[in-house]
């Protein structure tokens, strides 16, 4: 039974529907279909239209739900309300509240997802480009190393963020500027990530074990079963898996003179990984001119580290 509601022009908003039951069968798959003034208008294909005028029996059954008791035939069909890029349950719900003459007519515009916030969803890719500006500026060694690997993971995961602000600009029972400031906090921390990645930023290491603060070093983890080695003579200990095979050489300072270097060694993980330290007592009296000869330290100390300076080199001593 239908009764007589008043509506007012508005233009057209058009959708898919979807038949989710008919009892007859008539009605099948997705067809075009459209609300106006004049009510909602289906149209299955190969048959003829179907209006179904403001009135009629449609009531809402949750999210894009609805039930349209079809003119004429006695019927009543469940159908799915699917816009695209829009609110399609908003619609829905509004659609049993025009034909049942809640409201007088339709917005458009109340059913369409602002530019402004699908264009939240692109946002991840602005990490890609922050990754090969400042790649190309302050790590160019690191991005001639690249390949075509990094580039693609990189680009792979910010389509899965874009997809995430994607799906979060739909949810339709948040708030608008709740989803973009979502879409922001994801972003950020896909910044965050390649800020890391690229050396730009430190993240704070929360789960490292704390720093002994009387020897400024990381305990030793007894589960390793590391154990350390104390050297009373020189006034150092150290921690190793193992205990070290011990051996010394000679070493020739510019004076003629010969010092005695101990050394220290252990190998382990199947002779994949080699500790070592080494370690002298520079007479006091030459200390001074040694540390001034460049070349000399150049040469014994340097010859491993290229990239250290003279100053560490007199740490290393």
């Amino acid at each position: 039974m239908s009764t007589t509601i008043k509506t007012e022009t508005f233009p057209a908003i058009d959708f898919k529907a979807f038949v989710r039951r008919d009892p007859e069968n008539v009605l099948k798959g997705q067809f075009p279909a459209k609300v106006t003034a004049e009510g909602l208008q289906l149209s299955p294909p190969g048959q003829p239209p179907i209006t179904v005028p403001p009135g009629a029996d449609v009531k809402y059954l949750g999210e894009n739900r609805i039930s349209v008791a079809i003119p004429g035939s006695g019927r009543v069909v469940q159908l799915g309300v699917i816009r695209r890029f829009g609110y399609q349950n908003l619609l829905a719900l509004d659609i049993v509240a025009f034909m049942g003459g809640d409201i007088g007519k339709l917005k458009h515009s109340d059913y369409s997802v602002p530019w402004a916030l699908r264009l939240m969803a692109l946002l991840p890719f602005a990490i890609l480009a922050f990754m090969f500006w400042y790649g190309s500026t302050y790590k160019p060694e690191m991005v001639k190393k690249w390949g075509w690997e990094t580039p693609a993971v990189a680009a792979g995961l910010c389509s899965l963020l874009a997809l995430l602000c994607l799906f979060i600009m739909f949810m339709e029972s948040t708030k608008a500027a709740v989803r973009a400031a979502a879409c922001v906090c994801v972003t950020g921390l896909g910044f965050l990530l390649a800020g890391w990645f690229m050396e730009a930023i430190t993240l704070p290491r929360w789960f490292d074990e704390k720093v002994d603060e009387q020897t400024g070093v990381l305990p030793i983890r007894p589960e390793f079963n590391w154990r350390q080695f104390d050297h009373e003579d020189f006034g150092f200990s150290i921690g190793l898996p193992a205990e070290p095979a011990g051996s010394s050489y000679k070493l020739s300072f510019p004076e003629g003179t010969e010092v005695e270097i101990k050394k220290h060694s252990f190998t382990s993980n199947e002779n994949k990984t080699e500790y070592v330290y080494e370690y002298c007592d520079i007479p006091e009296a030459l200390q001074g001119k040694l540390l001034s000869e460049t070349a000399w330290f150049e040469a014994n100390f340097r010859r491993d580290f290229p990239k250290i300076g003279r100053a560490s080199c007199r740490e290393r001593v």
